[in-house]
């Protein structure tokens, strides 16, 4: 009958409004951590792969040849190149001190680690953004990474006395993104989902009684 129809439209609408409220409340909860928290994360996940790949060409065409300048060799105590062919340029300067061979396999170029921290990282965020156990890895992640960036930041000014810009620039890449995870861990603690939603004072709609 024609009521049984109004009936059914009218329950259709309330339920698509509803859908619809409740999808941008969730958009809303995300806070900080929605999509300029995805592609500004990505952006800097990219950013540090880069940094770390231009370090790792630098130290590598600087081995090859003494008299190579780099784009970062601004002065004599603002070279990017003479940081990182220095004995902190490999394995953090730790590598060597606790194992005392430096041809050991960890005694690698900082840069390259940098490369596949970066690398890891950025693909665990793409591919499991949502999950709290990664954020968690994430987070504590560049808790360390901050930690070797105040180190590393330590040797360059007071043992280095040395102003290396791509170094500096990581250092600030890490920072960012270590905001960027806690600010993501903190939206998933929060996040509810739309379906476990309490309903009370909200109007559900009913399906329609086509009996007699």
């Amino acid at each position: 009958s024609s009521s049984d129809l109004l009936i059914v439209q009218y329950n259709f609408i309330i339920f698509n409004k509803n859908f619809i409220r409740r999808t941008f409340d969730s958009f809303v909860n995300m806070g900080c951590c929605g999509w300029l928290h995805r592609w500004l994360s990505i952006s800097l996940y990219l950013v540090g792969l880069g940094l770390s790949s231009y370090a790792y060409y630098v130290e590598l065409m600087k081995e090859s040849d003494e008299k190579y300048v780099a784009l970062c060799d601004i002065g004599e105590n603002m070279s990017c190149s003479r940081v990182f062919n220095s004995k902190y340029g490999k394995g953090f300067g730790l590598v060597t001190l606790l194992t005392g061979d430096e041809k050991h396999v960890l005694n690698q170029p900082n840069a390259m680690y940098g490369i596949v921290f970066y690398s890891l990282l950025g693909l665990l965020f793409v591919c499991g953004s949502g999950s709290r156990f990664l954020a968690n890895l994430q987070l504590f992640s560049f808790l360390l990474a901050n930690g070797m960036s105040c180190y590393l930041g330590y040797i360059l000014y007071f043992v280095l006395q040395d102003l290396c810009v791509v170094c500096i620039s990581t250092y600030l890449v890490n920072f960012l993104l270590l905001l960027l995870n806690f600010c993501k861990k903190r939206s998933l603690r929060k996040k509810v989902s739309p379906i476990m939603e309490p309903t009370y004072g909200r109007y559900e709609p009913t399906l329609p009684s086509f009996s007699p």
